[in-house]
């Protein structure tokens, strides 16, 4: 976790660098990820925001329920995580789930160790396995077909 009230500058370029972490693999970490974004001129292009209902089990070595709603998304082109509610667009609809459905469910634990009330939750409600991308959604739905841009990249950053 990075307390720095500075770090959206340091990942766009400037050569603040990032303070305040809790140990030194932390920091580590964010070093590699900024000249990654550097390296690969990583830039926003979407910010995603959801409301998540989180519940984690007391009693297993990892297991968890979310539950994720209020999809929307807005183009974004700076690292800024605070959404402007004018720009936002919902993306938790019929077109995009099930009639019925706006909720995303996951059930998340380790593969090897699935608990039984996890199991007794997916055959009482016969929940079906699939996959969604909150992002990959939220671009098709902000820019229509995502096309790759193989133009050419300059390292920008030193």
């Amino acid at each position: 976790m990075v307390h720095d009230p500075l770090w959206s500058q340091a990942l766009e370029g400037s050569m603040h660098q990032l303070e305040g972490f809790q140990n030194e693999k932390n920091a580590l970490n964010a070093d590699l990820f900024i000249r990654l974004v550097c390296s690969y001129q990583a830039a926003p292009r979407i910010l995603t925001h959801y409301r998540r209902k989180a519940f984690i089990s007391d009693v297993d070595d990892y297991a968890r329920v979310t539950f994720d709603m209020n999809l929307s998304s807005q183009p974004e082109e700076r690292f800024n995580l605070i959404p402007d509610e004018k720009e936002m667009s919902g993306y938790d609809n019929e077109t995009v789930f099930d009639p019925d459905c706006s909720v995303i469910l996951e059930l998340k634990c380790y593969s090897t160790q699935v608990p039984l009330w996890m199991l007794d939750l997916i055959r009482c409600f016969d929940l079906k396995q699939g996959s969604f991308s909150k992002y990959a959604t939220s671009i098709t739905q902000v820019f229509g077909s995502f096309q790759y841009n193989t133009g050419d990249r300059v390292a920008v950053c030193s």
